[in-house]
């Protein structure tokens, strides 16, 4: 049964030309072939045959790396453009002296030894994974024999902008929360102001225990509302402080958000007060 060959002339079917791939360079680096004149940076091939009338030179016949169908990589004789395509972009073909189809065994032998190198880097992965269960597990017999907390309050830095909660009784008697922002201004005594943006503040010192729940209490505005630091983030203004809301998705501020003191949804049935 005649096939196409390695070394064979072939044309280029118009109507099909779309079925190319112009950035599988895995493909050419796998089997060797050149890749000097193929890319997404020259023309494609349906653009290349509106103004190239040439015929192609196969230079590569091989499996997809990952799909069970043939590629053929073809070389412009007159441009030496390199595309490569699938069966339905050859329209014809002939044989020329220098055709062979000694490719085939070649490419046998590559996947043999591609399967035996993806086994080999399976089975590093594998004993890779059973280590680190195993670490994990060490991990999380070390925590639940401790009280450290799971989850600490870094230190306030300068310039840190922040979210407090308050408790707070509703009209109707329930009890809510209240949520307020402020951003961190540090003295050179080492003291940190908490300046709101209503232009209330508190006052915390060096030795400021940020892993507790914290009471802070609007020092000198008013003194029976206390509350605790909930969040901390490492943005520029309250305006873009205020665009992250609890329990919902901020994409904006993913990145940004250095802490929080509730982060599995404790932030449920909350109010915030711009």
């Amino acid at each position: 049964m005649d096939k196409i060959m390695v070394g064979d002339i072939v044309k280029v079917n118009p109507n099909n030309a779309g079925n190319s791939y112009s950035t599988y360079f895995k493909w050419l680096r796998f089997y060797k072939v050149k890749e000097e004149k193929y890319g997404p940076s020259l023309p494609l091939l349906e653009e290349h045959i509106n103004v190239y009338n040439e015929e192609y030179i196969v230079r590569w016949i091989a499996p997809h790396l990952r799909y069970d169908e043939m590629l053929y990589a073809i070389e412009g004789i007159d441009t030496g453009r390199v595309f490569l395509v699938d069966r339905d972009v050859i329209a014809g073909y002939y044989h020329t002296e220098n055709s062979t189809d000694c490719c085939y065994d070649v490419n046998e032998r590559l996947l043999v030894q591609e399967v035996s190198r993806l086994n080999l880097e399976i089975n590093k992965l594998k004993r890779e994974v059973i280590s680190l269960e195993e670490k994990l597990k060490e991990k999380s017999k070390e925590k639940d024999n401790t009280n450290v907390e799971t989850n600490p309050m870094p230190r306030l830095k300068n310039g840190m902008f922040s979210i407090t909660r308050y408790k707070n009784i509703t009209s109707m008697g329930f009890e809510g929360y209240e949520y307020h922002y402020f951003v961190v201004i540090e003295e050179q005594n080492e003291r940190f102001w908490l300046i709101y943006e209503s232009g209330e503040y508190d006052i915390v010192g060096k030795d400021f225990d940020c892993s507790s729940d914290i009471g802070l209490n609007f020092d000198g505005v008013n003194d029976d509302m206390t509350g605790e630091i909930v969040c901390l983030m490492d943005v520029e203004s309250f305006e873009v402080a205020k665009t992250y809301m609890p329990n919902e998705e901020n994409l904006l501020l993913k990145s940004q958000v250095i802490w929080e003191k509730y982060p599995k949804g404790c932030w449920l049935f909350s109010r915030i007060v711009i």
